[in-house]
């Protein structure tokens, strides 16, 4: 008996991914919820993965700020009368 399970995320806007978790004999018989392998990798990872978004997220927001720091001042409207 062998065990496959296949976990799909999306982190945000940029990150994504597939963890794929396989479990063969002797050991498979061992897991009841095979797909309870691939969360738990990703939890795992969670600290590790936590400066990468956190560092992400500040470079989003600087490339965010610089660009309407950028962008034309749109015209000012004229009163009509």
């Amino acid at each position: 008996m062998n065990r496959t399970a296949t976990f799909v995320f999306v982190v945000g806007d940029r990150f994504y991914g597939t963890l794929t978790a396989y479990a063969h004999e002797p050991y498979a018989a061992r897991y009841d919820y095979t797909s309870a392998m691939a969360v738990q990798l990703l939890k795992s990872l969670g600290p590790s993965l936590a400066p990468v978004l956190a560092a992400d997220d500040t470079q989003m927001r600087a490339a965010s700020a610089k660009a309407d720091a950028l962008a034309p001042a749109a015209p000012e409207a004229s009163p009509s009368f």
